[in-house]
Parts: structure tokens; sequence; C-alpha cells
């Protein structure tokens, strides 16, 4: 004997009804991410330099990591006790300065171009 839920579930699998597609503003999935970096802010064209170390700062990636790609640079908004914390939600270790990241220091962009 086959029970009611067995006999739904086989019509259901061979129905032939189409179905309709879910449109765009109502959809609660958001668009794919797209591969490039994000954009800098308008207007903006000169690199992002920091004044001090710390909040308030801006670091450089040196390589590949923290969600970031190569000389990606971001302002430190907080930090906690082993964090630098970004306005993106991103962060980086404290520990890891001058190895994985480094301080973008205005006195310090003057003085390289210089000495090549």
């Amino acid at each position: 004997r086959i029970s009611e839920l067995a006999v739904a579930v086989g019509k259901a699998l061979v129905a032939t009804d189409r179905l309709q597609e879910v449109p765009e503003e109502e959809s609660r999935f958001a668009p794919p991410a797209s591969a490039s970096p994000p954009p800098q802010e308008a207007g903006s064209d000169a690199p992002l330099v920091g004044q001090v170390k710390g909040i308030g700062g801006v670091i450089e990636a040196l390589q590949k990591k923290y969600a970031m790609s190569k000389g990606e640079r971001l302002r430190v908004v907080a930090e906690s006790k082993e964090l630098w914390k970004f306005e993106d939600e991103r962060n980086v270790p404290k520990t890891h300065c001058n190895q994985g990241w480094r301080w973008v220091l205005e006195a310090v962009d003057e003085v390289r171009p210089a000495a090549k």
C-alpha cells in the first residue's frame, strides 16, 4: 500500500509545470561579488597616507594576505589587544608589522622616491 506522502512526492517529481523566476527586486540573495578590488573613494587620486602609527594611521599590505591584495592600503579605525581593525570589518595582527604589512607614513613616502 502506497502512502499519501509517497503519491504527493511522485506527482511533484513528474510535474510539468514551469517554475517562475523570482524578480530581482524580490530576491533575497546578494548579487555575485566582483573579482576586481573595491573602487577607491571618488575624488581621491592620491594614495592613502597616514601621519601616525595606530588608530587613524594607514597600513599597506606587503603580500596577498588578510583579505587584501599586495599594495592595498587601509585606514585603521580601531584596535584590540592583538589586532588593528579597519573600516570594512577587515583586520591584521599587530605582530605581523613589516612581515605582512607596514605603516604608511607621510615622511617615509617623501624620502623614498628621492633615494632612487
